[in-house]
């Protein structure tokens, strides 16, 4: 198993925050204080303590015959998982996803179309249209039509292990209806909650509402399903954001010394306070905690919740993936499912709206191709269905990560972009001539630069757009200024984060899964050739994103482009006309 000392050699692979200098020194009237020594060395997590030694851990084993609650569905971790949970464990019993309505169109029919017809989808609906599954379809539609309910909240959807609730994660009980949630409560045996907002500048108060509130909502849920099994909580490696630039962040829970109600009343004095103030509260919280945004400060807040959830009511996992990329194998290499993160930042340097940085080009930056983030999360879930309620074992914490097997630096990420876009150019650029090197004065040290090169991008942005609106280019306009105001957010001293997460767990759980597993659910990064996967994942920015003929090409990358048209069959369920991707 590789060392976490790959990239940061320490004695024990982690970093020691319970010296001196590393404690912030809090007031006592500022409100709960103990939270946020984010050592988390106070307990081990390693496998070796959640699961026993000579055990095997099987995805297909975990999922088969089982009934599974999954949100987020609509985001793209949770589609990743809910397509590899129906690609390669078709004896699942049943899916439950939540979904809410969004620009007037209804949770299940948002689902229903991305099942029906979304290109991610296709070697599923291609499975299940095989001749080997035609018996096994009949007799889950045969099912499915049994338990329709007269009201219409659930939907038939294409793929008949799925079964589609509307609901609302904001409110308690995700507003679910009675006779559904009942039944729900009752059937469900594993939960997986990958729902998320991932802005960083939200609101604390929709920060709270969204990644901590909604959170407790499912876990009080979840302790009333007699069945369940194990839950899983999609966090994020930057709940450990806050740790001093160069330390290595092992998979440990957070201290003991947090006490459960410290949290809550944290979070119920923030959401009692009037917005402004609210802001401005936790805008302290998180300048003395060393949390660079809502996004870490809620979800930080979100793994002590469920940590209190462990062990006395249900078995706990959680996933920290680190900055998500594109897919590096099947269904879709290359496939990228919005524009936030390294895709967002991705497309600021190709345009050239990223010709200057504050991020230094030595920090690492750990970026994980989308799926090994699903495979981590199903792994997780088979792993923790293992544990039962063993309340002295700490929960099991996997980070979905890179950069302790194998990592890549800011300016290695930067160049590999730049090198691509130079052979294949985008539609648009704002500099002329070559690529801007990282170097010199292109790289920011100072806050009084950084603030004099923001002002000055800021005219040069305004007067670009002014001159696009004036020649009828608005939608191009409102295109390139979003991409400027993303990367100003991106392009922050506080989110240059030179973190090493260690995968101690994740290399542990690969070896625990059987053989053939280990090819359908690849969970480490060590040998990989990042040169091979970022110009994948640069082909399926250039051919979804940036809407550009992209060629597949063997012998530099994966990536094969896929048609947006599909061909129905009678049952209506549809696949695609190209063969499948393989890993």
């Amino acid at each position: 198993m590789q060392a976490c000392s790959s990239v940061r050699p320490q004695d024990d692979g982690a970093v020691d925050l319970n010296s001196a200098e590393s404690q912030p020194e809090v007031s006592p009237t500022e409100g709960p204080t103990s939270l946020f020594l984010q050592s988390s060395l106070h307990e081990n997590s390693n496998l070796e303590d959640t699961l026993d030694s000579a055990q095997h851990v099987s995805v297909h084993e975990a999922f088969a015959g089982r009934t599974v609650l999954l949100t987020g569905v609509t985001g793209f971790v949770g589609s990743l998982v809910l397509e590899q949970l129906l690609r390669t464990c078709p004896d699942v019993h049943k899916v439950f996803v939540i979904a809410r309505q969004k620009h007037g169109i209804s949770g299940p029919d948002r689902v229903q179309r991305m099942l029906h017809s979304h290109p991610l989808f296709y070697l599923v609906r291609a499975q299940m249209l095989s001749v080997n599954s035609v018996p096994l379809l009949q007799a889950r539609l045969t099912a499915l039509k049994g338990a329709l309910s007269a009201d219409n909240t659930r939907l038939q959807s294409t793929l008949p292990q799925v079964e589609v609730l509307a609901g609302d994660m904001t409110l308690p009980g995700y507003g679910i209806g009675e006779r559904e949630m009942r039944r729900l409560k009752q059937e469900t045996e594993i939960v997986i909650h990958a729902a998320a907002s991932i802005s960083f500048d939200d609101h604390i108060h929709d920060a709270i509402t969204h990644n901590y509130m909604a959170t407790k909502h499912l876990a009080d849920m979840a302790a009333e399903m007699p069945k369940l099994r194990a839950f899983v909580h999609v966090s994020t490696a930057y709940v450990n954001g806050n740790q001093p630039k160069g330390s290595t962040v092992a998979e440990h829970m957070l201290p003991r010394g947090a006490g459960a109600g410290d949290h809550v009343a944290l979070v119920n004095q923030l959401q009692a306070l009037p917005k402004a103030e609210a802001a401005s509260q936790a805008g302290k919280y998180m300048q003395q905690w060393r949390f660079p945004n809502t996004y870490c400060f809620s979800k930080h807040l979100a793994e002590l919740l469920m940590a209190s959830y462990h062990g006395t009511t249900f078995p706990l996992a959680i996933v920290r993936p680190s900055i998500i990329g594109g897919l590096a194998g099947t269904p879709l290499p290359g496939y990228v499912g919005n524009t936030a993160g390294s895709t967002g930042a991705a497309l600021a340097i190709a345009t050239g709206i990223a010709a200057w940085t504050c991020h230094q080009p030595s920090s690492v930056f750990d970026v994980v191709p989308g799926d090994l983030v699903s495979s981590t999360i199903l792994a997780a879930a088979a792993a923790a269905t293992t544990q039962g309620h063993k309340a002295r074992r700490p929960p099991l914490i996997v980070h979905a990560c890179t950069s302790s097997q194998n990592f890549m630096t800011t300016g290695q990420f930067f160049q590999h972009i730049q090198a691509y876009f130079t052979l294949h150019p985008p539609p648009f650029r704002v500099i002329l001539g070559g690529y801007p090197k990282y170097q010199g004065g292109n790289i920011v040290h100072t806050k009084q630069m950084l603030a004099a090169r923001s002002a000055l991008a800021e005219a040069k942005f305004v007067a670009i757009c002014t001159v696009l609106r004036i020649s009828g280019r608005e939608r191009l306009a409102k295109k390139l200024y979003a991409g400027w105001k993303a990367w100003q957010k991106y392009n922050s001293p506080a989110l240059d984060f030179d973190l090493c997460f260690c995968t101690h767990n994740s290399q542990r759980l690969q070896q625990l899964l059987p053989d053939q597993e280990q090819q359908l659910f690849r969970l480490c990064w060590g040998g990989e050739d990042w040169q091979r996967y970022m110009t994948t994942y640069m082909a399926g920015i250039r051919h979804s994103v940036l809407k550009q003929p992209t060629l597949a090409d063997p012998d530099r990358h994966d990536f094969a482009p896929w048609p947006d048209k599909f061909s129905a069959d009678g049952r209506g369920l549809n696949t695609l006309d190209v063969k499948p991707a393989h890993a």
